[in-house]
């Protein structure tokens, strides 16, 4: 049998380097993806397992493998620039509140043969503790206007407001890439999500002028975002002490790119990449290499690669879309914390001592097993060969998975299955 192993363990929120050393947000979307490497080309599956505050064991199995959440584990070993050769989970919400917990690790071969492993060495079961800081939630005013006239700028801009929901995909964006629990872009008190009414302004050059004294009737520290509602390319947007703006593009690799900057600058990052003094450590922009983010602005996670992308900071025109690098991602923590006030600490989960592989293997076989049979109650129903041949396959795969649960199950002398 190959000799495979545990190479690494990485969590990443937002964008995380080769040392974790990014810090971790509690209450954010939170994935821990481990690398493998393997003597001889191997196919080998995982599991993750997580104390909870109960003082039980919760499991997770990857997402994004191969048919069978097995992946093939080989000589080069997992690559962080792709999801490709590795595993990856994404933790329960609960699970990533403000403490420190114990995070297992085990990987375990899927070959044909069926046979357990011998004493399943050390290096095929890995640990990492994660420290989650406390909630950080950052909120916005959001406002959407009609322009009535463009007396101030040649280019014709003028026309209807647009949706209250046309925030949500630029919202989302910046969720994803601050580092932030949640990101809230709220109506203006007494005005709601539509256009003020009556409008008072009827061009950008006094909308500018609107928000900026409105700021002056909300709380300290309040922050304004004006969503005009054209689109004439590129990446446009302006941020004027706390008020900010962009336009509304609707393109994907565009969403959200300016709306991050602008909030930026209002935050307190005064600069891009490229302009005389700029803390950033790279003029043209790029992420550090060694930055690997995830992006879940389509709905499943896909990785983000430091060599090919560009700073949120920067003005580097999509595609690709820009991410936000660790050192701005650092810089605007900083900033987020020193201005919004962080939820009361909770007192951190229990944590536990060495895995119970009875306990886990005892869950994994019997969801799998669940599993089996409903596969085998669909098998009558298959309406086309391809359906049938397709259940069988699965069939066997999960069979020959069970079999080697059921061996290591013996193996370590465990008991309670029927």
């Amino acid at each position: 049998m190959a000799d495979y192993s545990i190479t690494g363990i990485e969590i990443v929120q937002t964008v995380q380097t080769p040392d974790n050393k990014i810090p971790l947000i509690g209450y954010k979307t939170t994935f821990v993806r481990v690398y493998v490497e393997s003597q001889a080309p191997i196919r080998v599956t995982a599991r993750l397992n997580v104390p909870t505050r109960g003082g039980g064991l919760r499991e997770f199995l990857p997402i994004l493998s191969e048919p069978g959440l097995a992946i093939t584990a080989s000589l080069s070993g997992s690559h962080r620039n792709t999801l490709d050769d590795s595993f990856i989970f994404r933790l329960d919400n609960d699970l990533t509140a403000p403490g420190t917990r114990n995070i297992y690790a085990r990987i375990y071969s899927v070959s044909a043969s069926g046979d357990p492993d011998p004493a399943p060495p050390a290096f095929q079961e890995r640990s990492t503790s994660a420290t989650f800081g406390q909630r950080i939630d950052l909120r916005v005013f959001g406002v959407v206007w009609a322009a009535m006239n463009h007396d101030d700028d040649p280019f014709d801009y003028t026309g209807p407001a647009a949706p209250w929901s046309d925030f949500e995909e630029h919202r989302q964006f910046v969720e994803n890439v601050y580092p932030v629990s949640s990101f809230s872009i709220d109506p203006l008190p007494s005005i709601g999500p539509t256009p003020p009414n009556p409008q008072s302004f009827k061009n950008l050059s006094e909308s500018r002028l609107w928000a900026d004294k409105k700021l002056t009737e909300l709380p300290e520290g309040s922050i304004i975002n004006l969503l005009d509602n054209w689109d004439s390319g590129g990446l446009h947007g302006l941020a004027s002490g706390s008020r900010t703006e962009e336009q509304n593009q609707r393109t994907n690799e565009r969403l959200g790119n300016v709306m991050a900057q602008e909030v930026a600058h209002a935050l307190g990052l005064d600069w891009h990449t490229f302009t005389p003094g700029t803390p950033y450590p790279r003029s043209d922009g790029s992420l550090d290499p060694l930055d690997v983010g995830i992006d879940l602005t389509s709905g499943m996670p896909r990785i983000v690669d430091g060599t090919s992308r560009f700073d949120i900071m920067s003005y580097h025109t999509p595609p690709p879309s820009n991410w936000v690098s660790s050192f701005t991602y650092l810089q605007l923590m900083s900033a987020i914390t020193a201005r919004v006030p962080v939820s009361p600490p909770l007192p951190p989960p229990p944590l536990l001592g060495p895995v119970d592989h009875c306990a886990v293997l005892r869950r994994v076989i019997r969801a799998d097993t669940r599993f089996l049979t409903h596969l085998y109650r669909r098998l009558p129903n298959a309406t086309s060969h391809t359906e049938q041949d397709e259940l069988n396959r699965e069939i066997d795969e999960l069979s020959g998975e069970l079999d080697i649960l059921y061996n290591e199950f013996q193996f370590r002398n465990c008991h309670g299955l029927p």
